[in-house]
């Protein structure tokens, strides 16, 4: 029987499947800076990538303008013929680890990298194992893009994130539920006349400014925060927005704009701060998971969950 490999000449065609993959985002999100933003990698990789691809193979993939890129006849073919290639390659992977982790009761769990684990998930992972001690708990930490992005890739069976993600997570016809949950709190510089107050409404923060995370690269955020204001009809404020937590966490400075958060963030408070709670407001951190992926290890891990709220 003459096998398929022979037909290969390895020696012509040297590419790897990451070139194919990153060929394939391009294709699929039509440029190369958001390619880069799917794939965590910098632009400069992914065009240099494309190029090394386009110089091995002889072929020219895409026209490229200052506004837009666009396939080649060539680079319609390959896409057409390649992108199922690598959806079977992703199947049989994810059987094959589906198998594995059934086999080894392991369950993987990607934990926000800019919450304090210990206030929450510490207390969830002890109850688990003294439940299940057959079952391990491979835990890994990331930021909150990166964690989605590989439960959608079947890396993780679960993940924990803020509770404003829950758009995003429903939209992916994902499911979620609450791994923890108290008020809501306000990080109310000393400056501003709020700071003595023990605890506060929502209705005293009307006419105060805020902070936010950027409405571009996390504007579930901002929908959160504005959808908790809606009732009150009264337009928000918001003075300055960060990029990412971590700017948000080291770059925000004592002035009169205030930040919503939850008990779980890992604020870096210099002292110029105080953090009081909004009594009729309630967040924190929720689980995630794909619900057609849902193996008995995953329930028991759920379980869990139920029973530590």
């Amino acid at each position: 029987m003459k096998h398929i490999y022979n037909t290969i000449d390895l020696a012509v065609m040297p590419i790897t499947l990451q070139q194919m993959v990153i060929f394939l985002t391009v294709a699929e999100t039509k440029g190369f800076a958001r390619a880069a933003s799917r794939l965590h990698m910098t632009q400069s990789a992914v065009s240099k990538s494309v190029a090394k691809l386009e110089k091995e193979l002889g072929l020219t993939l895409f026209v490229r303008t200052t506004r837009e890129i666009n396939f080649t006849e060539a680079g319609q073919i390959l896409y057409q013929e390649w992108r199922p290639q690598i959806q079977a390659i992703n199947s049989a992977y994810r059987k094959a680890l589906g198998v594995q982790r059934q086999k080894n009761s392991v369950l993987h769990i990607g934990i926000l990298n800019t919450a304090r684990p210990e206030r929450y998930f510490f207390q969830i992972e002890e109850r688990f194992h003294q439940d299940y001690p057959y079952i391990s708990l491979d835990l890994e930490s990331g930021y909150m893009t990166v964690l989605e992005n590989k439960l959608m890739e079947h890396y993780y069976d679960a993940i924990t994130v803020p509770d404003f993600e829950r758009f995003t997570i429903e939209e992916q016809n994902l499911t979620w539920k609450w791994a923890a949950r108290d008020h809501a709190y306000a990080i109310v510089p000393l400056a501003n006349p709020l700071s003595g107050r023990s605890a506060l409404m929502t209705k005293d923060l009307l006419q105060q400014n805020f902070v936010s995370l950027s409405s571009s690269q996390s504007p579930n955020y901002q929908r959160d925060l504005l959808q908790r204001f809606a009732p009150f009809q009264t337009a928000l404020h918001i003075e300055k927005q960060f990029k990412n937590a971590y700017d948000l966490k080291y770059l925000f400075r004592s002035d009169n704009a205030i930040l919503l958060t939850d008990q779980y963030f890992d604020f870096e408070n210099t002292g110029d701060f105080v953090k009081i709670p909004i009594i009729d407001q309630y967040n924190g951190i929720i689980c995630a998971w794909n619900p057609e992926e849902e193996t008995p290890a995953l329930k028991s891990f759920l379980q869990t969950l139920a029973q530590c709220m």
